[in-house]
């Protein structure tokens, strides 16, 4: 019921896209130009992901298996990135202090990009990437990209809906006297983890439009030297030590 379920949800759109976004994904719903989808890799777990003009991929989602979100970038200029080593990150949303963690270089699937990983245990992240107009990207403290964050709010509602669908599916699919066929190999949601209920964003008035990432005014984000990219935001993260920060990735990498 479950697989029958995805596929109907996927439709044709599965088969559209590079591997790196369509090994063992569906497409849930199309908000603005994000797609919300489903990874049955991870537990059912559901995500949201858009591209941008200058060829930066951005994935937000829920682990299911190990009970906790992550967020993934890259883009195919990053060709210096190596698979499995490790990369000082701060994450800053407009203004505020910036989320720092050491995400781990990954390839999805078969796909030839690189995408810099990082897992999150907090709310909060949601409801910033949701509020927020901007997200910009510093390693070692130094500027790499700037991201529009056009329709996320929307988006991450939808990605919290699909959450609810998937799980309530998973739940329904198990086995007659088999209580724990279907369930996730690690916790659904270990505590202060991600949750599809009540820790969605709330509703704020004059949050980001709706629209898309690759759309609006501003200069497209790309790679940390294409040519026309946008110029070394000021603020770096430096100036604001003691921000929040991100969990280990799942497997101690």
């Amino acid at each position: 019921m479950l697989r029958r379920l995805l596929l109907l949800a996927c439709g044709l759109n599965c088969f559209a896209l590079s591997p790196a976004l369509a090994q063992e994904t569906a497409l849930w719903r199309t908000v603005g130009q994000w797609q919300i989808r489903v990874d049955a890799s991870l537990g059912y777990g559901c995500f949201l992901v858009g591209s941008y003009t200058r060829g930066t991929v951005l994935r937000i989602g829920i682990d299911q298996q190990n009970g906790n979100g992550y967020i993934m970038v890259g883009n195919e200029a990053w060709r210096s990135l190596q698979v499995g080593s490790q990369y000082d990150l701060a994450l800053r949303f407009d203004s505020a202090s910036p989320w720092r963690g050491r995400a781990t270089a990954r390839r999805i699937g078969s796909g030839d990009m690189v995408f810099l990983y990082l897992s999150f245990d907090r709310a909060r992240f949601l409801v910033e990437l949701a509020r927020r107009l901007n997200m910009t990207v510093y390693y070692q403290g130094e500027f790499v990209t700037q991201l529009p964050l056009y329709g996320t709010n929307a988006a991450v509602q939808e990605m919290l809906n699909c959450q609810r669908a998937a799980d309530i599916a998973r739940k329904t699919n198990r086995p007659q006297g088999d209580p724990f066929a279907g369930s996730p190999k690690g916790p659904a949601s270990g505590p202060g983890g991600p949750s599809s209920t009540p820790l969605g964003p709330p509703s704020a008035p004059g949050g980001p439009g709706p629209g898309s990432p690759s759309s609006g005014p501003g200069p497209g984000p790309g790679g940390p030297s294409g040519p026309g990219g946008p110029s070394a935001a000021p603020g770096g993260p430096t100036s604001s030590p003691g921000g929040p920060t991100f969990r280990p990735a799942p497997g101690g990498q």
